[in-house]
């Protein structure tokens, strides 16, 4: 069962809502060797209006920090949406055969790679496998965005995943503005096609630095510095995110 964490911000008058897949991004960013600066982010999407900014991420029974970490995202002010990770056992070569592994096994030379399949299928018959973690929000986001469709008009879904095609579809039927972040390796075609704006999560980095590499030193900089750049960036990210008349690609204008 899913449980969920209000926001402190809950009480904006902002038609504006955002939906975090926080394991898309994830990945997005592990992909850069880089961690998500949660904080920064909330920052940013709050300035720029959004009232209910939702994040939904799987809490891990085996891992003690994982708790604290939703815990402190809660405090952040996001509204937190989580169930326990399943685990799930798997052969190592349905594993290499999975369509983002395939394709870089057969890159691979032709003896290195016979040889990689042949160890997996010994493994596979010795009764040896993995064990993949699953904790997909696909149903929950799709469930909350028609749970709360009369209380916004644009919808920030932060997700690259092609199985939200039917909820931007029908979103877009009801006249609701619709707008997609994602790492640029991570976005659908399909997804993109379906909605008002898009944008990729690269660009959004370029104005607000949200992730770092995970061994860069912290140095705390001046609040007054902070203030001023913030204010300075509001504008870029409302138009990055298609709050404002500079669209980064806003098929309806």
């Amino acid at each position: 069962m899913q449980k969920e964490k209000i926001q402190k911000n809950k009480k904006r008058n902002s038609k504006i809502i955002a939906f975090i897949d926080y394991a898309n991004m994830k990945a997005w960013a592990k992909s850069l060797n880089y961690f998500v600066d949660l904080s920064i982010l909330y920052k940013a999407l709050s300035n720029v209006g959004i009232s209910q900014i939702r994040l939904y991420y799987g809490t891990d029974a085996r891992n003690e920090k994982s708790k604290l970490f939703l815990d402190k995202l809660s405090n952040i002010g996001y509204g937190v949406i989580t169930k326990t990770v399943q685990y799930f056992r798997i052969s190592l070569s349905d594993l290499l055969n999975k369509p983002h592994n395939k394709r870089w096994v057969e890159a691979l030379p032709k003896k290195l790679k016979e040889s990689m399949l042949s160890e997996a299928k010994k493994l596979d018959n010795a009764g040896i496998g993995l064990f993949e973690p699953k904790a997909n929000f696909d149903v929950e986001i799709t469930l909350d965005a028609l749970r709360y469709i009369d209380n916004f008009d644009h919808v920030v879904l932060f997700s690259g995943d092609g199985d939200f095609v039917p909820l931007l579809e029908y979103l877009r039927f009801l006249s609701k503005k619709t707008t997609i972040l994602s790492g640029k390796r991570y976005l659908s075609g399909e997804l993109r096609q379906k909605v008002n704006t898009f944008a990729y999560l690269e660009q959004l980095n370029d104005i607000i630095s949200f992730i770092g590499p995970y061994n860069a030193s912290y140095k705390k900089p001046q609040p007054a510095l902070v203030e001023r750049a913030w204010k300075e960036c509001i504008s870029s990210i409302a138009s990055l995110l298609g709050l404002s008349n500079g669209n980064v690609d806003n098929k309806d204008n």
